[in-house]
């Protein structure tokens, strides 16, 4: 898996980042003015919206190139959250029975994590390995202990968060500000069920 661009003119992923969640519901609406509704996610999925102002051209063919090889929304990434920061019940995974590793998605982040196994903590906890896993995140290994199919993994911790995202559009458009100077604005959403 391919690792957004962290590094735009020298200088790590800057605000101004807006941050959201997004629920997908399903609803049923009734001729009795009654509703149905039922989540159709099983987390929230996060958005990621990177306002990029006074971009030079290199740095612009570095993000429009990486967006073209992705083709657009088709290809999901790495996405490195530029801000540490307590994150809790972080999705994982949902254990097949078999596997004993899984990518966290976080890294640096081996000292200050808990591993939940559906909503309990996992005893006894996971070895965790430093940017054991794909793209440099942390892993965990259950070494003997085979979590059951069907159980749901997460972490809580302290750390840098590492998410699996991808465009949101599949257009990526720019605003010329001079010759070789431009901005623009990028959409990510994540992509929490996709094994990373």
């Amino acid at each position: 898996m391919s690792t957004y661009p962290d590094v735009i003119t020298g200088i790590p992923i800057r605000t101004p980042l807006e941050v959201g969640y997004e629920t997908l519901t399903a609803v049923t609406k009734f001729t009795d003015g009654k509703e149905l509704r039922r989540l159709s996610t099983l987390l929230p999925r996060r958005t990621v919206t990177i306002k990029y102002e006074g971009v030079d051209s290199d740095d612009r063919d570095t993000l429009n190139n990486f967006f073209k090889a992705r083709y657009g929304q088709f290809e999901s990434f790495a996405f490195k959250y530029p801000i540490a920061g307590e994150f809790l019940n972080e999705y994982v995974d949902i254990a097949d029975g078999i596997k004993t590793q899984y990518n966290l998605p976080c890294v640096g982040c081996k000292f200050t994590s808990t591993i939940y196994l559906n909503g309990e903590e996992a005893f006894p906890q996971p070895e965790i390995t430093d940017a054991g896993g794909s793209d440099g995140r942390d892993l965990i290994d259950f070494l003997t202990v085979v979590p059951p199919a069907g159980t749901k993994i997460t972490v809580s911790f302290d750390g840098t968060p590492m998410w699996t995202m991808r465009f949101n559009n599949n257009t990526l458009s720019y605003v010329m500000l001079m010759p070789n100077i431009t901005s623009f604005d990028v959409e990510l959403i994540e992509v929490p069920y996709e094994t990373n």
